[in-house]
């Protein structure tokens, strides 16, 4: 069976020294005030990259989300008015696509009885990876200049561990590739070239099918739902009359 790559250490020693007095930090203090005790607060994009690395990598937002009702919140307190130097954009958690590592090694931080989440850099990367605009290359080179990571290493084994993010977006969305962000990473950043689907995608899913391999379903259930027919089975809509 293909061994699964050895953990980095930089990827499970996470424990940022966090900087209140950034634009970021003072918003996120508002913001903390303004939601109940006991409430749980995720952040993600650029802002934890400035309270936690360089207070002066800066953003116009702060991405986050949490418990239900916060939206409503941060509108009542006005903390979303885009008018402002910065501004809260409360979102959902689908929208921080990344490792399905990410919250075992996101640093936990008790503040004024309310706990805020920061994901990892590496996790905060991979989600500017679905981008990959100048700024999200800027957050790239932040990070390595700050903590020297991520190697090519790093990098290919957590893309491994999030193999699922290159399948193909549903048919309602539209983004981009991230095969072909990919490679421009590996020019931009790392200055080489990758094959994503030989370095990263195939390595992943042989391991995923090493581990899995006696589990799979010997029924063929497309099959059997065109046995049974009906309006859900495969090939349906197209027995409808009209």
């Amino acid at each position: 069976m293909p061994s699964d790559p050895t953990p980095s250490a930089w990827t499970s020693s996470w424990k940022p020294a966090l900087d209140f007095d950034t634009p970021a930090g003072r918003l996120l203090r508002e913001l903390v005030r303004a939601v109940p005790k006991g409430s749980r607060l995720t952040l993600f994009g650029s802002a934890p990259l400035q309270i936690t690395l360089d207070p002066a990598f800066l953003s116009v937002d702060l991405d986050c989300f949490g418990d239900d009702g916060l939206a409503d919140l941060v509108t009542a307190k006005g903390l979303g008015d885009t008018k402002r130097a910065v501004y809260v954009q409360v979102c959902s958690q689908l929208n921080f696509r990344t490792s399905p590592l990410w919250r075992e090694r996101a640093y936990v931080h008790p503040l004024e009885g309310r706990t805020i989440v920061l994901p990892h850099p590496v996790d905060i990367l991979i989600g500017k990876l679905h981008r990959l605009e100048a700024k999200d290359l800027k957050a790239f080179r932040l990070v390595r200049d700050k903590t020297g990571h991520p190697t090519e290493e790093e990098m290919i084994r957590e893309l491994q561990e999030a193999v699922d993010l290159f399948r193909p977006g549903f048919d309602e969305e539209k983004g981009q590739d991230l095969k072909v962000n990919t490679r421009l990473l590996w020019r931009e950043f790392f200055g080489n070239e990758i094959d994503p689907v030989e370095a990263i995608i195939k390595p992943a899913l042989a391991r995923r099918r090493a581990g899995y391999e006696k589990d799979v379903s010997a029924t063929d259930h497309v099959a059997a739902l065109r046995k049974l027919g009906g309006p859900d089975s495969p090939g349906a809509k197209g027995r409808r009359k009209s």
